[in-house]
């Protein structure tokens, strides 16, 4: 379950902050900030920032995206922690997309972007590890200001 859901819609996310602190207890093994599916370039996410924390036993994502085609993703800022597993952006099969001018932050193990062949990662920040992103990341620096060469 996510805090925000986004299907088969035109429209924008901008200028807010979104958190999900779902317990992994019950059925929400899940903490997800924003998920998107179905989605085109006429959505965008701009200027937001997305949160998701979850106990030790479960996942937390802030950004998943499942069969987007180029959504557009512009300064976003993701951050997940508390997690078995922790991604910041998660990029499913199916999908593309382009992040741009973005700090994506995660805390504990996981990666900052999971993507695939039409994925890519531009002009942005991150801390963790990347997924898939092999010759994908484009001026891409690491949280010391260096150039993030690890995919």
């Amino acid at each position: 379950m996510s805090t925000i859901y986004v299907g088969n819609i035109r429209g924008a996310i901008r200028d807010i902050t979104i958190t999900d602190s779902s317990p992994s207890s019950g059925t929400a093994i899940f903490s997800v900030a924003v998920e998107m599916v179905n989605t085109t370039a006429s959505m965008s996410i701009t200027d937001t920032t997305m949160t998701a924390t979850n106990t030790p036993t479960g996942n937390a994502v802030a950004l998943t995206l499942g069969t987007t085609t180029l959504p557009h993703l512009d300064n976003i800022n993701t951050y997940t922690a508390g997690a078995q597993q922790n991604d910041g952006v998660e990029i499913g099969f199916g999908a593309k997309a382009v992040i741009r001018n973005s700090w994506i932050y995660i805390s504990g193990a996981g990666h900052s972007v999971t993507g695939n062949p039409g994925s890519r990662l531009v002009t942005s920040t991150v801390n963790g590890a990347t997924s898939a992103m092999a010759g994908r990341c484009d001026l891409v620096l690491d949280v010391a200001n260096n150039p993030y060469v690890r995919t």
